[in-house]
């Protein structure tokens, strides 16, 4: 049975394995070349993903990824993709939107129907129709038609016709309904719940849809219409629906939008108007590569832009002013790459930077721009030196101030020291500009400072990697900046005469003055022997001391002796073990006659379970991981005796909040509830006394529909039994259960940990147990780990 259940799990594993094409000969996906193309992905943006018919793994899709019958989309926050399919089809799939493509009618890839659940979706159909699948809903979209259509909470459905029509048929009633032109209408899942006119009476002057932009949120984004409209609607990214009222005799009103796509039409008691579809989208950062910030260029030469690309780019513009706002003298380059080479386009200062123009020609805001200098004239580049480190002065210049700093040399820089940059004179230069930055860009650097010489110190407030350069100026004349350097401060070397290389000088001016080396020499002998007669006559006390000390070891010794002829009394304790082992061996045999534990016959547990589950559905092509904290469980428990033996009957029951770990293999379903219960007794084996057989009922849960992304458990109720081994008296148990209803099995192996309150508590235990659980039949397994804290009574 268990080498079976191992047989899946590798069956389980090639076939993973051979979806991701490790092993191409094993695969069992359907070869895509046999299949009829029936359309492709045009634009994409941020997280867009998309899974085969016969595929387990979500992948992110691409631009012009081909798609074939069955393939599903998911788009997750802040994402979007429009779909170019076959039958002259355009789909526009906003955020959060989840369909599956399918042929209408069996090998017949002119027909297609899009089934989702949750969404929106813009359509426009040009000569042919379209099938569109909600819940029990099908809509029918007549050639020439363009629509939106939105999957609302409370499994709602709301379609918007602007042009042509479209015909909602529900295939559980067999109730038609038929949307206009200028017709919104909202039906929940057997009718029709609201109908409401499109009138050109209310109208938005901003032109629709709106893409907006930006890298601080929210936007303050600007509503402007005519018409009278007592309230404007509005849908957010998350289907949530408000109302908000204009302000009195005034078409305008300011909304505050966080990133995603919202949806906004003007009500009245009679009419709306369309809807205005605002997508408020994060602008990729772009890093500026080259001209470095305040870079200076001389003469006529073409200068190379550069920086870094981003995903949504079909263009760069690169745009070069004489002012910040980029109003005068502007001049704007269109480049496919992340570089361009440009002549100087006026002399002086200007400013540039980058936008970026997405696939529908939309313009995002620049991240910042960089000052740039273009001279006739310019004093030459100065060379640069490897700064060094000066250690603060000490105000302790003793002997032992020189030994201490000599084993621990100040080789590593930390807050307070001072860091000296020198560079070579430049020739016309009053004063030297001298930058100091934590990064390679010098858009933010630590440090800019003018300063009149070719020297500048710095006290080190961080350690670390930073960049410098230097340029040389005058009061009429710019000069060209040094080549960047890197350094390190915790590599940097101390300069001299400071305590790393002029330790001589130090020490002999210093720290060692001439009047004490002159005291401490020995020309003069006579203080030699009057300072060793002191020492000498210290000794022979000593020695003396030693002489009268053995009398006194002499008690010690006697002391040992007595303690040496008491050493015998410790034998008997040689018996006591051995009654010991007779008591040991007698002790079991009394438990098993007494059984204490009928005498609080009662147990009552409260249960914390935490778990994680796999779980894989080869019918579905399905497979998730999920995330449970379970309630308090309950346990109860009753012991009674049979033929002079324990029967334990139990009983334990819990119910759970699954979660997917991975959102968006079930995107639109928050929770999957399960409940279990188990009944179970238990009897101590008469061949080992340590171990207990056991049988059950018990109740798992399997999944048996996965409908889109949608995942549904069922109760299984199964018949098991299992066996127990105990060690440390009861407190450490580990569990082996099999349990089957003749096609479905469960595997269970648990090790628990228990221990009682000792002292005051009696009553009362605790503890925790590791489970791990496989689940399997012929189209489904799961694997399950258990961590399991109890607290309980016995009474």
């Amino acid at each position: 049975m268990l080498s079976g259940s191992i047989l899946l799990l590798i069956a389980q594993v090639m076939y993973l394995l051979a979806d991701l094409q490790v092993l191409p000969f094993l695969s069992t996906s359907v070869n895509k070349n046999t299949q009829k193309v029936i359309g492709k992905v045009i634009y994409k943006q941020n997280y867009v993903k998309q899974k085969n018919k016969n595929s387990i793994l979500w992948q992110d899709t691409t631009f012009h990824k081909k798609l074939y019958a069955y393939d599903s989309l998911i788009t997750l926050d802040e994402s979007s993709a429009i779909l170019k399919l076959n039958n002259d089809l355009t789909i526009n799939l906003h955020e959060n939107t989840l369909i599956i493509i399918e042929p209408e009618r069996a090998n017949d890839d002119s027909s297609i129907i899009l089934k989702f659940r949750r969404g929106f979706i813009r359509g426009h159909t040009k000569n042919k129709s379209l099938t569109l699948a909600h819940n029990e809903w099908r809509v029918k979209v007549q050639p020439g038609t363009d629509l939106n259509i939105r999957g609302a909470k409370n499994n709602q459905l709301e379609l918007e016709v602007h042009n042509g029509s479209a015909e909602l048929i529900n295939t559980k009633n067999h109730s038609t309904l038929t949307a206009l032109k200028n017709q919104r209408i909202t039906v929940n899942r057997d009718q029709l719940t609201e109908k409401m006119k499109i009138s050109n009476a209310l109208a938005w002057s901003t032109q629709t849809p709106q893409h907006v932009y930006e890298y601080h949120f929210p936007v303050k984004y600007k509503l402007t219409w005519r018409g009278n409209a007592q309230r404007i609607r509005v849908v957010d990214p998350k289907g949530g629906v408000k109302f908000i009222k204009p302000p009195a005799g005034q078409n305008l009103k300011y909304v505050h939008l966080n990133p995603g796509t919202h949806l906004f039409s003007l009500e009245n008691n009679q009419s709306v108007s369309k809807s205005l579809t605002v997508k408020v989208m994060r602008a990729p950062f772009i890093q500026y590569f080259s001209p470095l910030a305040r870079d200076r260029y001389l003469g006529q030469s073409e200068i190379i832009y550069s920086w870094s690309a981003a995903d949504i780019a079909k263009a760069y513009l690169l745009e070069i002013s004489t002012d910040r706002e980029f109003k005068e003298n502007l001049t704007s380059v269109k480049s496919a790459y992340p570089f361009a080479k440009l002549k100087r386009p006026f002399w002086g200062r200007g400013f540039w930077r980058i936008r970026i123009v997405d696939e529908n020609n939309h313009i995002t805001p620049a991240p910042y721009y960089n000052e740039i200098y273009y001279l006739q004239e310019a004093l030459e580049a100065p060379r640069l030196n490897s700064p060094s480190l000066r250690a603060p002065a000490s105000q302790d210049s003793s002997f032992f101030n020189f030994l201490l700093h000599l084993f621990t040399p100040m080789a590593q820089a930390s807050e307070g020291k001072t860091i000296v940059f020198k560079w070579s004179p430049v020739k016309g230069a009053t004063e030297y500009l001298i930058e100091v930055s934590p990064n390679a860009s010098f858009s933010n650097p630590t440090v800019s400072t003018n300063i009149s010489e070719n020297k500048f110190e710095w006290t080190l407030t961080k350690p670390g990697k930073y960049y410098w350069r230097v340029a040389g100026q005058s009061e009429t004349q710019l000069g060209l900046f040094s080549k960047s350097e890197e350094f390190n401060t915790m590599d940097l070397k101390n300069l001299s005469g400071g305590l790393g290389v002029g330790l001589k000088q130090s020490v002999t001016k210093k720290n060692l003055p001439k009047k004490k080396i002159s005291q401490s020499l020995p020309p003069k002998g006579v203080v030699l022997p009057r300072k060793v007669k002191p020492r000498i006559k210290t000794k022979t006390p000593a020695i003396k001391l030693a002489k009268t000390l053995p009398p006194k070891a002499k008690k010690p010794l006697a002391v040992t002796k007595k303690i040496f002829t008491k050493a015998p009394k410790p034998l008997p304790p040689i018996k006591l073990k051995q009654d010991i082992k007779t008591l040991g061996s007698a002790k079991p045999i009394k438990v098993l006659k007494t059984i204490p534990v009928i005498k609080k016959p009662w147990e009552l547990s409260f249960i914390q379970n935490i778990e994680k589950k796999t779980i894989n559905n080869g019918t579905e092509n399905f497979t998730s991981s999920l995330s449970g904290l379970s309630t308090f469980s309950l346990k109860a428990q009753y012991a009674t005796l049979f033929n002079k033996k324990p029967i334990f009957y139990s009983l334990e029951a819990s119910s759970y909040a699954w979660k997917a770990n991975i959102p968006s293999l079930l995107p639109f379903q928050k929770k999957i509830s399960s409940v279990r219960y188990n009944i179970k007794f238990e009897r101590n084996y008469s061949l080992l006394r340590s171990s207990k057989v056991n049988g059950s009922f018990q109740q798992v849960n399997k999944v048996v529909r996965i409908s889109g992304e949608n995942l549904t458990l069922k109760p299984q109720r199964l018949f098991g039994t299992g066996l127990t081994w105990f060690f440390l008296n009861d407190h450490v148990a580990l569990d082996l259960n099999v349990a089957t209803n003749g096609t479905y099995w469960s595997v269970e192996s648990r090790n628990s940990i228990k221990r009682k309150f000792s002292k005051r508590f009696k009553n009362f235990n605790y503890g925790l147990s590791l489970n791990v659980k496989y689940e399997f039949e012929k189209k489904y397994n799961a694997t399950l780990l258990q961590l399991q804290l109890f607290i309980g009574a016995n009474w």
